[in-house]
């Protein structure tokens, strides 16, 4: 996720949590065969749980309805949680829960609810358009406990495929897709756009991927996510180009998705695919200045050619590949631009 220093940063783990942290606790033991308790302190109900959902206990979570302080408890140890004994003055928890939404709607929700990012800065029509387009699959997690709104921001780009940040021109937050680009994008030229003598070209070898493994369909939600054994599926796909083009070295990411639940096997290919397509060969990042009257005419995400004598083709000539925008810096009488291929 690209973020900028102002605006987005209210969404930064160590200001934004999703869910909050719930104030409630058991009035009182809850045992195994029980399945009603009162929350406490008085008043907690109506102020910060939800007429139904889900509830962590615990380890246990419980599917339930509530009316005022008074929960009924409509399955114990739900969520393939274990059904334990609960002890007075235990905190109740609310789950955060999606369920086969579409990622502009979770984002919206995350930023706006969680976030603390205000709703007018979000195009949702343009967000709409963008994940009908290009995103249309839905995604369901049930998050047990507060948990940073930028982790998660974070494990959503990558599982999904998508980039959002601050536009300081339009003052809005744009959601790109991770897709090929149009073929007429313009160029940016060393002699009409680049200052000279600042063009640095660097190779990341530590960003190639040969081979995806994808851990989905999550078990239990109030045990660790990062855990292969905790997941029902495993896909797994190679790039045999990758491998042999690096002497037949692996270069293996995993990818542990709470989102993807296990029958979305869809959403699996669907951004192992991307993975291996975007960093199969890894791509290259260039950092350059131009002046600062084309401030207008670069913002992050868009994607350009870049025509530079440093940038070259395998043959020798000049490269004509393309290069999104990941960040743009505003200087005294320039601005600093780093792209990525």
């Amino acid at each position: 996720v690209t973020l900028s220093r102002t605006l987005l940063k209210l969404a930064d783990s160590d200001r934004a949590q999703a869910p909050r942290a719930s104030k409630g606790v058991l009035s009182d033991d809850l045992l195994t065969y029980q399945t009603e308790f009162d929350l406490s302190p008085s008043g907690i109900g109506d102020e910060e749980y939800s007429a139904s959902g889900y509830l962590a206990i615990g380890q246990e979570v419980v599917a339930f309805t509530r009316s005022g302080d008074t929960v009924s408890i409509s399955l114990r140890g739900a969520l393939n949680t274990e059904v334990s004994d609960h002890d007075e003055g235990d905190t109740v928890q609310q789950v955060l829960s999606y369920e086969n939404d579409r990622i502009d709607d979770i984002l919206f929700d995350l930023l706006t609810t969680y976030g603390n990012i205000p709703p007018q800065y979000i195009n949702q029509t343009q967000w709409a358009a963008e994940a009908s387009a290009h995103m249309p699959l839905v995604y369901t997690a049930n998050i047990t406990e507060p948990t940073g709104v930028r982790k998660l921001l974070n494990e959503l780009t990558r599982q999904v495929g998508f980039n959002i940040w601050w536009d300081d021109v339009n003052l809005s937050i744009p959601l790109l897709a991770l897709k090929s680009p149009p073929l007429n994008v313009p160029t940016i030229t060393e002699s009409e756009w680049i200052i000279g003598g600042t063009m640095r070209v660097r190779e990341q070898p530590e960003k190639r991927i040969s081979d995806v493994w994808i851990n989905y369909g999550l078990i239990d939600p109030t045990q660790r996510e990062d855990d292969a054994n905790n997941y029902r599926n495993t896909l797994v796909r190679v790039s045999n180009q990758s491998r042999t083009f690096n002497g037949g070295q692996p270069a293996i990411t995993y990818v542990y998705s709470r989102w993807i639940n296990q029958f979305n096997r869809s959403a699996a290919e669907d951004i192992a695919s991307k993975l291996l397509q975007r960093f199969s060969t890894p791509p290259r990042q260039a950092s350059f200045d131009v002046p600062i009257d084309r401030f207008g005419d670069i913002a992050i995400g868009n994607v350009f050619r870049i025509s530079h004598r440093l940038i070259q083709s395998p043959d020798g000539g000049y490269s004509t590949r393309f290069w999104q925008i990941v960040s743009k810096d505003r200087k005294e009488g320039r601005v600093s631009i780093i792209a990525e291929e």
